[in-house]
């Protein structure tokens, strides 16, 4: 499956005007929290720009690939990975299952 996922990351980041990597300071649950807030504020930003975001995973995830993209990156921690950009099509609302399926 891992095969799978890359292949299709490397074509939305090949396809990606512009990738954003968030980073902190440290790598503790304090600093997740300011990526979490950071990331909210980014998603917002572009939603209200036009922008459509897809998440890149794997860089941030995988153990052998986090110190890689922190030298691409600059320096901090890489907690998010994040392509933005204009979408060719509509994008209508992701379904959402209902509350009470996810809420007990």
């Amino acid at each position: 499956m891992g095969g799978w996922i890359a292949k299709k990351d490397r074509k939305l980041a090949d396809s990606s005007p512009l990738i954003v990597v968030l980073s902190t300071d440290g790598d503790e649950t304090r600093d997740w929290l300011l990526a979490g807030q950071a990331l909210g504020r980014l998603l917002l930003t572009a939603c209200r720009r036009g922008l459509q975001a897809c998440y890149f995973n794997q860089p941030v995830l995988v153990a052998s690939l986090r110190p890689q993209l922190r030298d691409l990156a600059g320096p901090g921690f890489p907690q998010v990975c994040v392509g933005l950009g204009h979408c060719d099509k509509e994008i209508g609302p992701i379904p959402r299952r209902p509350l009470e399926d996810v809420i007990q």
